[in-house]
């Protein structure tokens, strides 16, 4: 292109400093012009078609934002590498930040790209609790399947999820839940029982993550928590996300069984190779892929950076995109602490 621009410039510059043309050498000119111009509008068009649109605002100008990072090559790919590799998963594990709307845009879009390549899929949705929502369900009615979803779980936003709904609908994909009741979290953390079963199939969740996993893991939950974790809180919680990643993997195990492709939708923690719900699907010897959309940090420019190990791949695949907002987490946290605090006197 650069190089068909730079001879009709040349070609321009004669005419303008008295060169004679020929009839047949201005036709060729018009031509090369009208060629040139055609294929820059196509190019153009293209890449507007191809750029995201992005609908959240923090870090945009971000190195790493729009990229698709190979974890276990260490190099960014094109989509068409994500797809080829798609052919080869039993099941397919989407992560997420949960306020994000780009996430469940891009989750739905790889969904769709999914489900062309399999005979049947289902979606697994983490925010769906196995005691209220027991069978598979498919739906024809957007609002119908809206106002189902909150009143099983009122306490997500739901409209968020709306590109991945409304794919569910179109496709009358079945929607399954993964999770368990927080009476039944709960009741793992108090007690020293340790495993999970479904239609014939025990998985024993307790000492499935390798110590140095489980340190992760630890790492990961204090940081959710902003460091204001006691000590004495930390095993209860490392063994509730053990029985979540554990119950995920069952529920698509059965899924599986059941004859779907399934996907799941979740937090992008539990989709991480080394400490989340692939770990547990070792044990039921399908081949999985997980794939987490995860927002930059302003203060990590490097795709490596966003790896816990450097031993372990975290995901097979990172998409890379803006932050949804501005307020920090941890300082909306404390935020949220003091209000209580003062409630409460």
């Amino acid at each position: 292109m650069k190089i068909g621009l730079m001879r009709l410039r040349d070609k321009l510059r004669n005419k303008y400093y008295g060169v004679n043309f020929t009839s047949g050498t201005v036709i060729s000119l018009l031509l090369s012009s009208f060629f040139v111009s055609f294929i820059s509008l196509l190019t153009v068009t293209s890449s507007a078609q191809s750029a995201p649109v992005w609908q959240s605002t923090e870090d945009l100008a971000h190195p790493l934002v729009g990229k698709i990072y190979d974890s276990k090559h260490k190099q960014f790919v094109s989509q068409y590498a994500v797809d080829s590799a798609m052919k080869e998963a039993d099941i397919l594990l989407l992560g997420e930040t949960h306020s994000n709307v780009d996430h469940h845009r891009g989750q739905a879009k790889l969904l769709a790209r999914w489900q062309r390549q399999q005979t049947e899929t289902a979606i697994v949705f983490e925010m769906l609790t196995l005691e209220r929502w027991q069978q598979p369900e498919r739906w024809s009615d957007r609002r119908l399947l809206s106002e189902r979803l909150q009143q099983h779980a009122k306490e997500w936003d739901w409209p968020i999820y709306t590109p991945i709904t409304d794919f569910a609908v179109i496709k009358q994909l079945p929607i399954l839940a993964a999770n368990l009741s927080h009476q039944q979290l709960r009741d793992y953390a108090k007690n020293e029982h340790c495993s999970l079963q479904r239609e014939g199939l025990v998985l024993a969740f307790c000492d499935v993550l390798k110590p140095e996993s489980r340190h992760r893991l630890e790492t990961l939950i204090d940081r959710s928590h902003c460091g204001m974790l006691q000590p004495k809180h930390l095993p209860p919680l490392l063994k509730m996300q053990a029985a979540k990643d554990a119950s995920f993997a069952l529920s698509l195990w059965q899924a599986h069984k059941a004859g779907s492709a399934p996907v799941l939708i979740s937090g992008s923690v539990h989709v991480r190779k080394d400490i989340g719900v692939p770990v547990y699907l070792l044990k039921t010897g399908h081949s999985v892929m997980s794939i987490a959309f995860l927002e930059v940090d302003p203060e990590l420019v490097h795709a490596a950076d966003y790896e816990l190990s450097e031993d372990d791949s975290s995901y097979d695949f990172i998409y890379f995109t803006p932050g949804s907002r501005s307020l920090d987490p941890c300082v909306e946290f404390k935020q949220q602490l003091e209000k209580m605090r003062h409630e409460r006197r």
